[in-house]
């Protein structure tokens, strides 16, 4: 004869099923994180390193999709009284582009513009960060470089730049906090004044865009940069001077595999982005062959990660 159960029976043993399931449940989700599974990365490219025609144009998306990219780090250019990035007739070009292939915006950067020196500067960045925002991207790119050099022929911070750059950036990061939005910096400084521009700015959403190449070029190690910068990168530039990003004669940065674990053990779980310099198509081979070079070859180790 069956035995009867009572409700209290029930309510007692499924109260400790489910903690068991939930417990299970977490530990092997603790489980996957230490063998790495779960932990992937989307894979971007520069529009301009894709050639001059494709800067601010939707067409950018095919090719770099033909190539095997997952988005595209859309760039506008700054001229003198300019204080859009983008109109809303080419936001609305770039999301139709975008849903028909699949692929998404990484960030947006403006090019061509001085932030320090140029009037409508600060309107022309806040209109990047709302043109990410409405591309669905995270972040925009803030570039320092030309004009806008801050270290000097020691490497180090030129002190007139900091107080002007850390009161413009004040007038920037609240429109990208409201949008949650990362306004990266991408200088020639090492990461600790780096770190210094973000503790006096005092906003989370000022940020640095790492390049694997340039930290090194403007006389910093990319390794140990990486590893103070935890918790502030907001995007990185991944890049060699010899264009394959695993080339190991006349490379810089001279460890390019530990850039990678050093991305790994900081938690960074963003965009990696690919951009070319100097590049010279007799010499180096076609944009296309190096960048679907590195495609798979970042692939790949995202595949072990």
């Amino acid at each position: 004869m069956e035995k009867k159960l009572s409700r209290r029976y029930f309510l007692s043993n499924g109260i400790k099923a489910a903690a068991i399931g939930a417990l299970s449940t977490r530990f092997l989700s603790g489980c996957c994180k230490l063998c790495g599974e779960g932990k992937k990365y989307k894979i971007a490219v520069c529009d301009w390193s894709l050639g001059n025609k494709y800067q601010a144009n939707p067409e950018a998306f095919d090719f770099a999709k033909s190539i095997g990219f997952d988005g595209v780090q859309v760039s506008s250019n700054f001229a003198k009284g300019k204080k859009e990035f983008f109109t809303k007739d080419q936001i609305s070009a770039y999301k139709d582009k975008m849903s028909k292939l699949g692929m998404e915006v990484a960030s947006t950067s403006p090019s061509g513009m001085s932030f320090l020196n140029d009037a409508d500067s600060v309107e022309f960045t806040k209109s990047a960060v709302e043109a990410s925002a409405a591309l669905g991207g995270k972040a925009i790119l803030l570039p320092f470089f030309g004009k806008d050099k801050m270290s000097g022929e020691d490497f180090k911070m030129r002190e007139e730049f900091f107080a002007p750059l850390v009161s413009k950036l004040k007038e920037v990061s609240p429109r990208a906090e409201e949008l949650g939005i990362d306004i990266c910096l991408e200088n020639t400084l090492s990461s600790e004044e780096n770190i210094r521009i973000m503790e006096a700015v005092g906003s989370p959403n000022v940020k640095v865009y790492f390049d694997t190449m340039n930290i090194e070029y403007y006389g910093h190690d990319a390794v140990p940069s990486i590893l103070k910068l935890k918790g502030r990168i907001g995007e990185i530039h991944l890049k060699n001077i010899a264009h394959k990003l695993d080339a190991s004669q006349n490379s810089m940065p001279k460890d390019f595999a530990g850039c990678l674990k050093a991305i790994r053990d900081i938690g960074y779980e963003g965009w990696l982005t690919l951009e070319l310099h100097a590049h010279n198509p007799a010499k180096d081979g076609s944009v296309e062959s190096v960048l679907r070079h590195n495609v798979q070859y970042l692939r790949d180790w995202i595949a072990k990660v």
